[in-house]
């Protein structure tokens, strides 16, 4: 797979999950509320957000935490006080 086929997944997956989500939300019956239906509808949503993220970082492209980088500035420093 070439770098544009690695981008184009992840955001076929997103739609696909999209579409999912929206089409279980619209076979709801609309009469009445029901809570866990509602929350049950959007998990294909959420779950393909996630994978999106995932994917559409590589391990060349992540940035260390910024709680990473000032731990390393504060133990580099000498904090003794000498």
């Amino acid at each position: 797979m070439g770098v544009p086929s690695m981008r184009t997944l992840p955001r076929l997956m997103l739609a696909g999950s999209a579409l999912m989500s929206c089409s279980i939300f619209a076979s709801l019956p609309h009469d009445v509320f029901q809570p866990f239906a509602l929350m049950a509808s959007f998990l294909p949503l959420q779950l393909g957000a996630l994978v999106w993220v995932r994917l559409s970082q590589s391990s060349l492209d992540r940035k260390p935490l910024a709680s990473d980088q000032c731990l390393r500035a504060v133990h580099s420093e000498d904090v003794s006080g000498r």
